[in-house]
């Protein structure tokens, strides 16, 4: 649907928690290989993240579900001393667990089930 390939109903914002893995595997390799080509992709991923995710107005406040997200951030932040990196770590740590639920706002918005409702 997102490429308009397929036809279909917009079913709310994903972010998966396996994306953000990749984030520390990307640092692993570098601390490992010492080559930045899988960092740099794990850089631009969390900048994007840190572009499009919050609270401010324009962005979406979305936020992943497992706190391997803000693992990574620590780690990318480490490397590169970006600030992005551990603002964006507070704002997942801050968001998660808030009422109401980002995901279940989504769900109504998008008129699904909720994972959480039976």
């Amino acid at each position: 649907m997102a490429a308009g390939r397929e036809e279909g109903k917009f079913q709310g914002m994903v972010f998966q928690d396996s994306d953000v893995y990749k984030w520390l595997e990307a640092v692993a390799y570098y601390y490992a290989t010492g080559k930045d080509t899988f960092l740099n992709v794990a850089i631009g991923y969390s900048n994007c993240a840190y572009e499009n995710l919050g609270t401010e107005e324009g962005k979406i406040p979305g936020y992943p579900g497992h706190e391997v997200a803000e693992m990574a951030l620590i780690a990318l932040y480490e490397i590169t001393k970006d600030e992005r990196h551990l603002k964006l770590a507070k704002y997942f740590i801050d968001q998660r667990g808030q009422a109401p639920l980002f995901f279940d706002e989504e769900c109504k918005r998008n008129n699904n089930r909720s994972i959480n409702k039976k």
